[in-house]
């Protein structure tokens, strides 16, 4: 007599189930990676930016003028090659500030905005690029969702 090898319904429920679990436990990994990979491209152009700009002062004695957040800075075409000035990897956009903030007592910076309550990204840049602490040091925190590498205090 020819036996029926079709799967049961409670077979069929196990691996929707094992399927489950593996995806639970698989997106959040993924979702990890893609944030840390947005976080390093993010520390990469800031540190760019600041190259960039570090090598225009010692060819013209002066840095590029004040631009506004997601306009290019011409200036800075030559030594950054194919830039995106309009938005940053983890959203948001790049701001070159050639203008002393009281807060911040500092000029020469390169601001990347981040949505507010985001401290997790801003520390994660500050931790690849400065010594992790967004309120001391090379990199820093204001409270206007803006992060800045200082390039000349």
């Amino acid at each position: 007599m020819p036996r029926n090898h079709a799967f049961t319904l409670i077979e069929m429920l196990i691996v929707v189930v094992i399927l489950g679990i593996l995806a639970s436990v698989g997106l959040p990994a993924i979702s990890n990676a893609t944030t840390r990979s947005q976080v390093t491209a993010a520390a990469e152009g800031m540190v760019a930016i600041s190259k960039a700009a570090t090598r225009y002062q010692l060819d013209h004695g002066v840095y590029p003028s004040d631009r506004s957040g997601g306009d290019d800075v011409p200036d800075l075409a030559p030594y950054l090659h194919e830039f995106d000035w309009e938005t940053t990897p983890i959203g948001g956009e790049w701001d070159w500030d050639n203008w002393t903030n009281v807060n911040l007592n500092k000029s020469m910076k390169i601001c990347v905005s981040i949505n507010r309550g985001d401290n997790a990204k801003a520390q994660a840049i500050d931790a690849l690029i400065d010594d992790g602490n967004a309120k001391a040091g090379g990199v820093l925190t204001t409270g206007f969702s803006c992060h800045y590498v200082i390039v000349y205090r």
